[in-house]
């Protein structure tokens, strides 16, 4: 509670130094460390900021804006295809990774299409669409009866 009120007065006194009372009148009760650092605040207020230089600034603009843009890069698709077979060439067993992952991907893929387009493959089974639905399998669709009350 005590450091808080020392906090606060010596917020206070800053207030009034920036306002203009004077330092000395603002450091009569003060700790010892707040009045240390009060001087401190009031020397570095003294301290005179340089202006800028209005023709430095022109020509530091100019020369800016003289520099040309620079454009993002763009690997030419021979450029890609030698980084790409260095990695290889770099990196053999991810190479060997790389090369076993996509056998293994392109196996999956062909067996799955081979197996979709064999005839008598059901798409629904009867047990899924309930009494009197209709079955759609790859060769036909065959028709269950169908009562009025029921909807498919």
């Amino acid at each position: 509670m005590n450091e808080m009120n020392e906090q606060d007065l010596l917020q206070e006194k800053l207030e009034l130094l920036e306002s203009g009372v004077p330092l000395a009148d603002l450091m009569a009760d003060l700790p010892a460390e707040e009045a240390e650092l009060l001087t401190l605040v009031a020397s570095m207020q003294e301290i005179a900021m340089p202006t800028p230089d209005a023709a430095r600034m022109a020509a530091q603009r100019a020369a800016l804006l003289k520099q040309p843009t620079p454009q993002p890069a763009v690997i030419p698709l021979a450029q890609f295809w030698r980084n790409l077979r260095d990695w290889f060439w770099g990196y053999p067993q991810m190479a060997a990774v790389a090369l076993a992952g996509l056998l293994v991907v392109f196996l999956g893929v062909g067996l799955l299409w081979s197996r979709m387009g064999q005839p008598g493959t059901t798409i629904i089974s009867p047990a899924d669409t309930g009494n009197g639905a209709a079955v759609v399998s790859d060769t036909a669709v065959i028709d269950a009866p169908v009562s009025p009350d029921q909807s498919i």
